[in-house]
C-alpha cells in the first residue's frame, strides 16, 4: 500500500495521518518524510516536542542512521518545554539507537533531566548499572521504574520495566522467573502498541527459552516461538525469530527441516540490511545447522570465512566462541578429537564465562572417547565458573557430566551413558543423545562398541546428522571387521615350523581369557607365570615411572607373544601389560612352555628371537629419548606405525587401519600431548600427514624419513 503525498499546502493533521499511514503500510522512511515536513510550520515547544519524537520513532523503525540525533534534538526540546519526563524518555531511546561507545552519557542525562519522580530516569538508571553489572543495585532501581510506571499509567515504560526485571533474572540465574516476567512484558507491549518492545521482548523470549530448555524438551520452545514470530513486525526481528527457530529445530533433531530453513534464510539475509552484529547470530545459528546436516562443503567454507573475520574484532565474545566450536564440530565429525579438544579449550579460555557451559557438554563426550581424565578436572573447573554466574545447570547437563565421569578408567561403566542417552532420546533430542553414544562407542571394544556405534547411527540418521551418521556407520562396520578377525594360538608366530604334535600339546595346557579395555594385565615387579598369546585386540607394553607417567614401549597386535621374562630367568617383569581394546588372550603356564623348550629346537630360535626384539626394541627407545628431539621420535613412530598398522590407499598414500590419538602418540615417544599435537598440526599444514575418518594417513614418506634421520 502506498502512502499518499499531500499537496504542499495541506493542514498539518493531513500530513499527519499520511505519515501514519505509511508507517502502518510498512515504510516508515516515508512517513518519517512526512512528519518532517509537517514540523516546518509548526511553532510551540510542545507541539514541536511531540512531533521530533514521532519523527525519532520512525526514523528508528527505518533503521536510520540518524536515529539517535532525532531522539536528542525531540529530548533537547522537551527539556525546553519543561517536560523532564518525557525527554528521560527520549535519552533512553537515544541510547539504544546510538551505537557509539560513548552513548552511556544519554543514559546519565536521562536521569540527570528526569530527576526522581520520573520513570523513565530510573529506567535509564536500571539499564546503565546492568550494563556495569550491578544486578541488586539495578533490580532495585528498576523496580521503582515499574512502579512509576504503573501510577502513571505509561504501558511502555512499564513493557520495558518488565523486560529490564526479566534480564536481571536470567543475569541472576532464575531463568523461570526471567521467562515469566518476558511473557509478561511482551503482553503488556503488545497492549501498547510498542513494536519495538514486541519485536525485541518476543526475541528475549524465546533465547531465554532456548537457554532454560537446553536440556528439556526443545519442542515447547518451538512451539512458543512460532506463535510468538507472527508478532514481529520488522524484517530484521523476522530473521532473528527464525534463526531462533532453526537452532531449536537443529537441537531437536530435526535436522532436515534445520538445513531448509537455513538456507532459506541465507538467502534473504543479504537483502535486510541487518546490522552487521545481529546478522552474525543469524549466520552462525544457520551455519550450525549446515555443518551438521551436510559438514564440509564450499558454501560453508565461504560463510565460515566470513565469520572468522567478524569474529576476530569479537575476542570472547559469543561469536568467537561459536566459531570455535563449529571448527569443533567439524574436527569431531572428521574424528579428529585432539583438534576438536584444542578449540574447545581454546574458545574456553576467552568465552564469556556464561558460555562455558555449553562448552562443557561437548567437552564431556571427547573426554569420553579419548579417556582423558585430565580433560575431566578441566570440564569441572568450567563447570564450577559457569555455575558461580547462572546458578545452576540444567539437570541432565549434569547428569551427563556425571555419567562420563563414571565411565571414564580401568573400572569405568557406560551404563550411565546409555542411561543419560535414552533420556536425551524421550525429550526428543535425538542429535544429543546420537552424538553421546558415539562417543561412547569410541570408548568402548568389541561388541559393545558395535552395539553403541549402530544404535548412534540410527538416532544420527533419523535426526539428518550426514557427517556424524557416516562416522557412526564406519565404526560400526570397522568393529565388525575387527571383532571377527581372531588369530588362533596355534597359527601365532612363535609356533612358526614348530611340529603341530608339540604345538598341541603345549595349547593342552592354555587357558583362554578375556580382559576388557582398560585392565592392567601384570604391574611391574609382579611375578610373569605364564606365557601369553594376544588371540584379538591390542596390548601395550610400557614403562611407568615414579611419577606415573606412562611411555609405551610396544603395541602387541593378535598373534603376539607376552610373558618371555619369565622364560629367561628372571622372576618378575619391568613392564606394565595393559587392554588397549577388548582382549583376548591364552595363558600357557611356564612349565609347558619350558617342555615345548626343550622338546623343539624350532620353538626355542622363535623364543630366543622374540626375546632379543623386546630386548633391542627397549635399547633404541632408551637411546632416542636420551640423544633425539620430540619431533624427531615422533617421525619416527609413524614410520613405525605405518609399516604395523598401514596399507596402500588407490591415492598412492598409506592409511594407518587403527586410529590413535595424541595422548596415545605422545606415550610412544615420551612427550606432552600438547607437544605432540602442534607437531602433528605442523605436518599436517605441510602436506606430511592428514586425518582421515579418524586415522592417520601418510602423504610424504620421504619427508618422514628425512626428518627421523635428522641429527639435530
Amino acid at each position: 500500500m502506498s502512502a499518499p503525498t499531500p499537496p504542499d499546502e495541506a493542514p498539518i493533521a493531513e500530513l499527519l495521518a499520511a505519515a501514519e499511514i505509511a508507517a502502518a503500510s510498512g515504510d516508515p522512511t516515508a512517513g518519517r518524510a512526512l512528519v518532517e515536513r509537517a514540523l516546518d510550520p509548526v511553532d510551540g515547544p510542545v507541539p514541536r516536542a511531540e512531533l521530533g519524537e514521532r519523527r525519532a520513532e520512525l526514523a528508528d523503525a527505518a533503521g536510520s542512521a540518524d536515529a539517535s540525533r532525532c531522539w536528542v534534538a525531540a529530548a533537547d526540546a522537551f527539556e525546553g518545554a519543561g517536560r523532564g519526563d518525557d525527554a528521560a524518555r527520549c535519552c533512553y531511546f537515544a541510547y539504544l539507537a546510538d551505537g557509539a561507545e560513548d552513548s552511556a552519557r544519554w543514559l546519565d542525562r536521562a536521569r540527570s533531566i528526569g530527576g526522581d519522580t520520573s520513570g523513565w530516569a530510573h529506567r535509564a538508571h536500571a539499564l546503565a548499572l546492568i550494563d556495569a553489572d550491578q544486578l541488586t543495585e539495578a533490580a532495585q532501581v528498576n523496580a521503582r521504574a515499574l512502579h512509576l510506571a504503573r501510577l502513571a499509567g505509561d504501558r511502555r515504560l512499564e513493557a520495558l520495566a518488565l523486560l529490564g526485571d526479566a534480564v536481571v533474572e536470567s543475569l541472576t540465574g532464575d531463568l523461570e522467573r526471567a521467562i515469566e516476567l518476558q511473557r509478561e512484558a511482551v503482553t503488556v507491549a503488545i497492549v501498547a502498541g510498542d513494536h519495538h518492545a514486541v519485536d525485541r521482548g518476543s526475541f528475549n523470549l524465546v533465547m531465554m527459552l532456548l537457554d532454560e530448555l537446553r536440556g528439556s524438551d526443545a519442542r515447547v520452545a518451538l512451539d512458543d516461538l512460532v506463535a510468538r514470530r507472527r508478532i514481529a513486525r520488522r524484517a530484521g526481528p523476522i530473521l532473528e525469530a527464525e534463526a531462533v527457530a532453526i537452532e531449536l529445530a537443529t537441537n531437536c533433531g530435526d535436522l532436515l527441516l534445520a538445513e531448509h530453513d537455513a538456507r532459506h534464510v541465507l538467502d534473504r539475509l543479504a537483502d535486510t540490511g541487518l546490522d552487521p552484529h545481529r546478522s552474525a547470530y543469524v549466520r552462525a545459528t544457520c551455519l550450525r545447522a549446515l555443518v551438521e546436516a551436510v559438514g564440509t562443503t564450499p558454501r560453508t567454507e565461504a560463510l565460515l570465512g566470513t565469520l572468522r573475520r567478524d569474529a576476530a574484532a569479537d575476542r570472547g565474545g559469543w561469536l568467537a566462541t561459536r566459531v570455535l566450536a563449529l571448527d569443533a564440530v567439524r574436527a569431531e565429525d572428521e574424528g579428529d578429537a585432539d583438534a576438536a579438544i584444542a578449540g574447545l579449550l581454546e574458545a574456553a579460555d576467552d568465552a564469556n564465562p556464561l558460555l562455558l557451559c555449553e562448552l562443557a557438554v561437548p567437552l564431556a563426550r571427547l573426554a569420553l572417547e579419548t579417556n582423558d581424565t585430565g580433560l575431566l578436572d578441566r570440564i569441572d573447573a568450567l563447570v564450577a565458573e559457569s555455575v558461580e554466574l547462572r546458578g545452576s545447570l540444567p539437570r541432565l547437563t549434569v547428569r551427563q557430566l556425571a555419567a562420563v565421569r563414571a565411565a571414564i578408567g580401568p573400572d569405568g561403566s557406560l551404563d550411565q551413558v546409555r542411561e543419560v542417552a535414552e533420556e536425551w532420546v524421550r525429550r526428543e533430542r535425538p542429535l544429543e543423545a546420537g552424538r553421546l553414544l558415539l562417543a561412547a562407542a569410541g570408548a568402548a571394544t568389541g561388541t559393545h562398541r558395535r552395539t553403541l556405534a549402530g544404535d548412534a547411527r540410527r538416532l544420527l540418521a533419523a535426526a539428518g546428522a550426514g557427517p556424524a551418521a557416516r562416522r557412526a556407520g564406519e565404526l560400526h562396520e570397522a568393529t565388525v571387521e575387527g571383532f571377527v578377525r581372531r588369530v588362533e594360538p596355534a597359527d601365532a608366530p612363535i609356533f612358526a615350523g614348530v611340529d603341530r604334535s608339540v604345538v598341541a600339546a603345549v595349547l593342552r595346557h592354555g587357558v583362554e581369557l578375556h580382559r576388557p579395555a582398560g585392565s592392567v594385565l601384570l604391574e611391574p615387579g609382579q611375578p610373569s607365570a605364564a606365557l601369553w598369546i594376544v588371540c584379538s585386540g591390542i596390548a601395550r607394553l610400557s614403562l611407568v615411572t615414579d611419577g606415573e607417567r606412562s611411555m609405551t614401549v610396544e603395541l602387541v597386535d593378535p598373534g603376539g607373544t607376552i610373558g618371555e621374562p619369565g622364560l629367561t630367568g628372571d622372576a618378575t617383569t619391568d613392564l606394565q601389560v595393559e587392554a588397549e581394546d577388548d582382549l583376548r588372550y591364552v595363558a600357557i603356564p611356564l612349565h609347558a612352555v619350558a617342555w615345548a623348550h626343550a622338546r623343539s629346537q624350532r620353538f626355542a630360535a622363535n623364543l630366543t628371537a622374540l626375546v632379543g626384539a623386546r630386548l633391542e626394541r627397549s635399547r633404541r627407545l632408551t637411546s632416542r629419548i636420551a640423544f633425539w628431539t620430540v619431533e624427531r621420535r615422533l617421525a619416527q613412530a609413524l614410520l613405525e606405525l605405518d609399516e604395523q598398522y598401514g596399507r596402500g590407499t588407490l591415492d598412492g598414500h598409506r592409511l594407518m587401519e587403527r586410529p590413535f590419538t595424541h595422548f596415545q602418540l605422545a606415550e610412544l615417544v615420551n612427550a606432552r600431548r600438547e607437544t605432540v599435537g602442534e607437531l602433528l598440526k605442523g605436518l599436517r599444514a605441510e602436506g606430511v600427514v592428514e586425518v582421515r575418518r579418524r586415522r592417520l594417513a601418510i602423504l610424504d614418506r620421504s619427508a618422514l624419513e628425512s626428518r627421523a634421520a635428522a641429527t639435530a
